[in-house]
C-alpha cells in the first residue's frame, strides 16, 4: 500500500481520493463522459493482489468513505468503493504503474461486501463482490463480477440477484417453517391467515471450464435452491357481532423446494444471460 499511498499504514489508513461528486457518484464507474471530480477521504484497506503476468500485478482496494477527521459518512444505503492500482516489475522490484480510483460504488454501509478473485479463463482473471443487507427482517445479496485487466478494470456483469428471504420479517418464525421436508404438509390454526408466505431462495455461482486452447472467458452458472411455503386457508376465522375473534383461521401450510439454473455467456465484453431465469424475489 505504502508505494501508491507513502502515509498509508495500519491505524492510519485515511486517504484523500479523486472521485466524482455526490451528484456524480452513482453514474461515475460507467458513464461514458467525465464527471465532476474532488477530493473526497476514504479509509482504504488492500482486498486483493493478483499476479497478472511475469512482470504485472494489481492491487485490489476497498473503501469507506470519511470526513478528514477521519469519521464515517457511511449510512446504511451508502455503498463501499472498489479501485485498483497496478504495478510492473523493474528489475528487483515493483513500481506503480496505473490506478483506477472509482472501479464501482457498490455495497451497503460502505462496504461492497464479500470479494473474491477468479479465473475466467487460463490467463484472464476476475474480482466479484457479494453485497448483502437487510430491511425490516427482509435480506438479500447480489452479485458482480468484474475483470481485472493489465490496466482497467471493466465490470463483466452488474448486481445480479443472488439470494433473498423473509425469514425475520413475518408475524410467525419462518426458520423452522422452511427446514421442514419438501412436500410436507402441516394444519394449524393462525390468527393471521392473510400474511405473506415465508421464502428463502440462494445462489451458487461458478465459472465454467473455457473451450480448450482458447482465451475467451466461460460461461458463468447459478444455480438457485428456493424453499417456498405455499398456504391455504381450510377455514375463515369467525368473530362474534362485537367483532372479536371466537375461533382462529385454519390453514394447511405445504413446502415446496425447487431448484433452477441461469446461464450467462461472455458475449461483447460482459456477461448475458442466455438461458434460465433468475428466481430471486425483489424487495
Amino acid at each position: 500500500m505504502q508505494v501508491v499511498f507513502p502515509a498509508w499504514q495500519d491505524g492510519k489508513r485515511n486517504v484523500a481520493l479523486a472521485v466524482a461528486d455526490d451528484s456524480d457518484q452513482k453514474a461515475s464507474a460507467t458513464a461514458a463522459s467525465q464527471p465532476a471530480t474532488a477530493q473526497r477521504w476514504f479509509t482504504l484497506d488492500p482486498d486483493q493482489v493478483v499476479r497478472l503476468a511475469e512482470d504485472r500485478a494489481v492491487l485490489i482496494t476497498t473503501g469507506s468513505e470519511v470526513d478528514e477527521h477521519g469519521a464515517s459518512l457511511a449510512g446504511h444505503p451508502s455503498p463501499g468503493l472498489i479501485s485498483a492500482y497496478w504495478f510492473k516489475r523493474d528489475g528487483e522490484r515493483w513500481i506503480a504503474d496505473g490506478s483506477q480510483n472509482e472501479v464501482d460504488w457498490i455495497g451497503f454501509s460502505g462496504t461492497p461486501g464479500k470479494t473474491q478473485v477468479v479465473k475466467l479463463s487460463a490467463n484472464r482473471f476476475a474480482l466479484s463482490a457479494e453485497p448483502s443487507s437487510c430491511w425490516q427482517g427482509y435480506c438479500g445479496t447480489w452479485f458482480a463480477l468484474y475483470e481485472l485487466g493489465a490496466h482497467k478494470v471493466t465490470p463483466l456483469l452488474k448486481e445480479e440477484a443472488l439470494a433473498s428471504d423473509n425469514i425475520n420479517a413475518m408475524s410467525v418464525d419462518c426458520e423452522p417453517v422452511l427446514k421442514r421436508p419438501a412436500g410436507s404438509v402441516d394444519q394449524h390454526e393462525e390468527e393471521d391467515a392473510t400474511r405473506h408466505e415465508c421464502y428463502s431462495v440462494t445462489g451458487q455461482w461458478h465459472i465454467q471450464a473455457g473451450k480448450s486452447g482458447k482465451d475467451q472467458p466461460g460461461d458463468l452458472v447459478i444455480d438457485f435452491l428456493s424453499r417456498t411455503e405455499h398456504l391455504k386457508t381450510l377455514k375463515a376465522a369467525e368473530e362474534d357481532e362485537d367483532g372479536n375473534v371466537t375461533s382462529q383461521a385454519l390453514v394447511a401450510s405445504t413446502i415446496e423446494h425447487s431448484k433452477q439454473r441461469a446461464l450467462y455467456r461472455y458475449q461483447n465484453g460482459s456477461y448475458k444471460r442466455v438461458s434460465g431465469t433468475n428466481p430471486v424475489p425483489s424487495f
